[in-house]
């Protein structure tokens, strides 16, 4: 008669039994980031926050509209800014039970800071008369051509806003505009290169925008860190040919009404 079999393990302990360590949780319960990968393949979107977000969008885009309406009226826009800027933290409170105390203590006042400072530069170059004479040398180079003021206004705005941010850059692109003395048609052509320069132009580094400042603050508090050189190794790529394209889109779209 066989005996038991040698070397015959002892029976295992039922899993249910086995101590958990209490610094581990289990993977379900770890909250997914929406921005990193696979996240997308684990994450539905929640109707209560697609509805938020269209009613953001809806608040801003209203703002932005009554910037240009108000000033017709008479309406001073810092007060349309307060206000829009007052809807969004109530529809947050309401919508999210969040009062305002945190934008305060989570606020990046460091970017804050920088924001003031660069509007001080624009001051100093006002001041100093580099306005007026980037106003006399560009207006030289644009000598009342269409296609030059385009692309020269575009390029120019697109350096100052690398250089510096593109709020102050438009600051000064507009200051120079007026002191150009151009004809009507070239003035609102060079205008318009001025927003591309600065919006797309801009996104070249992460200094361009506060916009690209702040989003990269928020992915590094997320840990999802992303540096100078990844993010300028795509803006080379991409960039320069949206705001060539951009601005010969420009000339041609002006060249229907002028």
């Amino acid at each position: 008669m066989r005996q038991g079999h040698r070397g015959a393990r002892p029976a295992e302990k039922p899993a249910e039994s086995l101590p958990v360590h209490p610094a581990r949780k289990p993977v379900e319960s770890l909250p997914v980031h929406p921005l990193k990968h696979g996240a997308a393949e684990t994450a539905s979107p929640d109707a209560s926050h697609l509805g938020l977000i269209r009613l953001t969008i809806g608040i801003v885009v209203l703002t932005r509209a009554g910037f240009f309406l108000g000033s017709g009226m008479g309406i001073p826009i810092e007060w349309i800014g307060i206000a829009g800027a007052a809807a969004l933290v109530l529809v947050r409170w309401i919508w999210l039970r969040r009062g305002p105390k945190d934008l305060i203590t989570q606020t990046p006042w460091h970017i804050i800071v920088f924001a003031f400072g660069i509007y001080v530069i624009v001051y100093a170059f006002h001041q100093s008369g580099a306005v007026d004479a980037a106003a006399d040398f560009l207006s030289r180079q644009i000598d009342g051509d269409r296609f030059a003021a385009i692309f020269w206004m575009g390029g120019w705005l697109t350096l100052l806003s690398v250089l510096m941010n593109n709020l102050p850059a438009v600051m000064i692109g507009t200051m120079s505009l007026t002191g150009m003395n151009l004809e009507t048609e070239v003035m609102q052509s060079a205008y318009m290169a001025n927003i591309l320069g600065s919006d797309i132009g801009a996104l070249l580094v992460p200094v361009g925008t506060l916009a690209s400042l702040l989003w990269m603050f928020i992915l590094r508090s997320h840990r999802i860190p992303i540096t100078w050189g990844k993010y300028v190794k795509v803006a080379f790529a991409v960039v320069p040919v949206g705001l060539v394209v951009s601005l010969f889109t420009l000339y041609f779209w002006t060249g229907l009404f002028y």
